[in-house]
């Protein structure tokens, strides 16, 4: 990748990706594949070549319309079933299966703020990347992750900030 986010290098074990902008937040219509401007791609495949393994849900995959990934995909699903066209492992977080799935991996969470809150706090994701408009991101203001501001750094014409879970071990 030519221009390589320097906070790529300060990744912990599982990191959550998202996108917002001031005058649509986190998605347009339920979606954010329409968020972040030309290099938001290029930031997806760089995490998702860091990553050993990439989560998300069944919800997200349908809405997003996910094209098979290169790497293992799980989808998070309580009835074991949806976006049937995705070779994936179909999950349920809550069961030990899910933590075997992810354990001793780089796992890259792509979820909705909703699963994305339930997996912060179950200790899941310890750490969220924020690909923004906005020259300073404070997520307490747009959700309540309960989250650490690491860094920030420019990111063409737009900033990512890193954030960790507060509490972590």
């Amino acid at each position: 990748m030519s221009n390589s986010p320097n906070l790529l290098s300060k990744l912990d074990s599982s990191v959550l990706l998202m996108v917002f902008e001031l005058e649509h937040g986190f998605s347009i219509d339920g979606k954010s594949a329409q968020l972040g401007g030309a290099y938001d791609r290029e930031l997806i495949v760089a995490l998702r070549q860091w990553a050993q393994i990439i989560v998300t849900t069944v919800k997200t995959a349908e809405a997003e319309a996910y094209v098979q990934p290169k790497k293992p995909l799980v989808l998070l699903s309580r009835q074991g079933s949806g976006a049937e066209w995705l070779e994936a492992s179909r999950l349920d977080w809550s069961q030990p299966s899910f933590e075997d799935a992810i354990a001793n991996k780089k796992v890259l969470y792509e979820t909705g703020l909703s699963s994305s809150r339930e997996l912060i706090s179950l200790g899941f994701i310890r750490q969220v990347l924020i690909h923004h408009d906005k020259p300073e991101f404070h997520p307490e203001e747009h959700m309540k992750f309960g989250l650490d501001h690491i860094a920030t750094e420019p990111y063409y014409n737009r900033h990512i900030s890193l954030f960790q879970r507060r509490g972590r071990e």
